[in-house]
């Protein structure tokens, strides 16, 4: 019986985290201090954390502006000028909140949740877009800087996935498609028979 249960936590994977984080590694008595202290708690709070998904929102709502605007054909070089500035800002918004988390949390713990790893791509990759854009030596046109936004967009269906009724609607249309697969593969084959012959 030893044996099995010795077996069992060999089969089991340990991950080593660095669970002290730079601040503390380099510098331990600003890690100690109160301001140090209140800051981490301040980037750990729901607080910040309802202004960080208050300014996914808001850029949100500045995406589906400017999505309006180029779908209704009434943008200007000007507007369009304007609209990249203000991704700018929200990129550089986010590259903010980004330090400010790695700041109070150690790299390896952060680096642990997948959300965060997206999180810290996109908004690497939106950040380098950013300023290529901004660079006058480098062109990048305002609709792949939007390709970007919709990207870094996705996070809000992160937020979204937080929600129990939003992970039972997705399970739902998850489990009807799973069902109704050999139906679409059945309509599939006879579309592409049809089209095939000629029909």
């Amino acid at each position: 019986r030893e044996f099995m249960e010795l077996c069992d936590v060999l089969a089991c994977e340990y991950k080593v985290l660095r669970t002290r984080s730079y601040v503390e590694r380099a510098h331990p008595a600003l890690f100690a201090g109160a301001r140090w202290q209140a800051f981490v708690a301040l980037v750990h709070s729901g607080a910040y954390a309802r202004a960080v998904t208050a300014l996914m929102v808001l850029n949100a709502c500045a995406v589906f502006f400017e999505s309006r605007d180029d779908l209704n054909d009434t943008d200007t070089p000007a507007s369009t000028e304007l609209w990249g500035w203000v991704e700018f800002w929200f990129s550089m918004a986010y590259l903010l909140d980004l330090a400010l988390k790695l700041a109070a949390t150690p790299l390896d713990v952060y680096l642990d949740d997948v959300k965060n790893r997206f999180d810290l791509c996109v908004t690497l990759v939106f950040v380098v877009v950013s300023v290529y854009w901004a660079s006058p030596l480098v062109g990048i046109t305002a609709d792949m800087l939007h390709y970007f936004t919709i990207l870094r967009l996705l996070r809000l269906l992160a937020l979204l996935g937080r929600l129990r009724a939003f992970r039972v609607i997705v399970a739902s249309v998850a489990n009807i498609l799973a069902a109704c697969a050999p139906v679409l593969g059945l309509i599939f084959c006879i579309s592409f028979a049809w089209s095939a012959a000629g029909v």
